[in-house]
């Protein structure tokens, strides 16, 4: 069975479905999975959610994420929640842990805050495409970076092409 067209919410979901699959058990992998990922997208619903409750009050934050495991469904009693925000300017550092500490009061866990006004690369990349949109206050605001991050990726793509053929020479 080919799992490459299947979302999962977790590597727990993709290892469970894996087993049962070669086990014969085709239908408990569906269950399986499906129920996997309604809990852990239930759960990435709810944080985003109250990060969007605790955003409301500030006016000068464009856009917030919910990234990384929280996204996933995947937290753990000892997580922290990634959040990555944008406004119109870069944030202080005072404001910044000001943020990370109502987040992490609202959410009762340690957060972990990116400040999008600077984020490029692989960070910006893993909020945009695996991350879950938790306030979205300007269109506009969206729209450029997400453009950033395909101008990064097109100027990155040369130098990942180098990379590949010099790994291929070497033989791996």
């Amino acid at each position: 069975m080919d799992f490459s067209s299947f979302v999962f919410g977790s590597a727990a979901a993709v290892a469970c479905a894996q087993a049962k699959a070669r086990a014969g058990q085709h239908t408990y992998w569906l269950l399986c999975c499906s129920q996997s990922r309604q809990q852990d997208s239930h759960m990435s619903t709810a944080i985003a959610q109250q990060i969007a409750r605790t955003l409301a009050q500030h006016a000068e934050i464009e856009l917030a994420f919910v990234f990384g495991s929280a996204a996933r469904g995947a937290l753990r009693p000892d997580s922290d929640v990634d959040v990555a925000v944008l406004a119109a300017r870069q944030l202080s550092p005072e404001a910044r842990l000001a943020l990370m500490a109502e987040l992490s009061l609202a959410l009762r866990r340690e957060v972990d805050l990116v400040d999008l006004y600077n984020a490029w690369g692989l960070i910006l990349h893993q909020v945009l495409t695996t991350g879950t949109l938790a306030l979205k206050r300007s269109d506009t605001a969206y729209a450029a970076l997400l453009k950033r991050m395909l101008l990064d990726q097109a100027d990155m793509e040369p130098l990942r092409q180098r990379i590949i053929e010099k790994s291929l020479e070497r033989g791996f």
